[in-house]
């Protein structure tokens, strides 16, 4: 079973996201916080994250995935970081593709399936 660290500040988000990952086969672990998300993720080995880029504020989610994507990195690790977010914007998909997320998809009623497709794709 595919472990996955669901990164939001979003209880509601994350309890869809956990709901529908879990129905599909991978086991979800869940941090509200850029604090608890690091502390997850040192803790176990996921084979996916998503991280929310406003959380609560843009820079904090860009620093979240600098941070990931550098232990990842250093750590040999093959961990498929996706950065889900409301903002649409195509510099700030851009900005994190070029920081090192694996992919970007836009928060909406259908993004769970979205994200499912991508990790079908690359795991």
């Amino acid at each position: 079973m595919k472990n996955i660290l669901i990164i939001d500040d979003s209880d509601t988000v994350t309890m869809q996201f956990q709901v529908f990952f879990e129905k599909n086969g991978l086991h979800v672990d869940i941090a509200n916080s850029v604090e608890e998300g690091l502390k997850k993720f040192y803790e176990k080995n996921y084979d996916i994250i998503t991280i929310d880029l406003l959380m609560p504020t843009e820079d904090d989610g860009i620093n979240l995935l600098k941070t990931l994507k550098s232990a990842v990195k250093s750590g040999s690790m093959s961990t498929i970081i996706i950065v889900v977010s409301a903002v649409s914007e195509s510099s700030k998909k851009k900005i994190c593709l070029d920081i090192g997320a694996d992919d970007y998809v836009e928060k909406n009623e259908y993004c769970n399936e979205e994200i499912l497709n991508i990790i079908k794709k690359r795991i």
